[in-house]
């Protein structure tokens, strides 16, 4: 029993963590971010308050991105394009705008 709850718990990780690796592919790839700017060397904390994340734990950039996903766990240009013109965060600048320069929308 204690092997099949470890070899559960390794692949629940795994699987997290595949999931959130292509959600950052997406999004570097959308907007083409230099390695060295700001949402590039966020990871994780593009869409959530901490490194640990958790749906619990979303900033409002990532409360709009779960709004849009509408439940579905793939990523397109196509979900991340349709917040581009919201403004997430206390910035003057919309989503899209920030991101297209590699800044943190939320």
């Amino acid at each position: 029993m204690k092997r099949l709850l470890t070899t559960g718990g390794i692949l629940c990780c795994a699987v997290a963590a595949f999931a959130v690796g292509s959600f950052l592919t997406v999004a570097s790839n959308t907007y083409k971010f230099s390695k060295d700017s700001p949402a590039a060397k966020a990871k994780c904390m593009l869409c959530h308050t901490s490194m640990m994340g958790g749906a619990n734990k979303l900033n409002p950039y990532g409360l709009d991105l779960k709004a849009a996903l509408k439940g579905s766990m793939k990523m397109t240009p196509q979900i991340l394009h349709s917040i581009d013109n919201l403004k997430s965060g206390k910035h003057a600048e919309t989503n899209g705008q920030l991101l297209s320069k590699g800044q943190l929308p939320g």
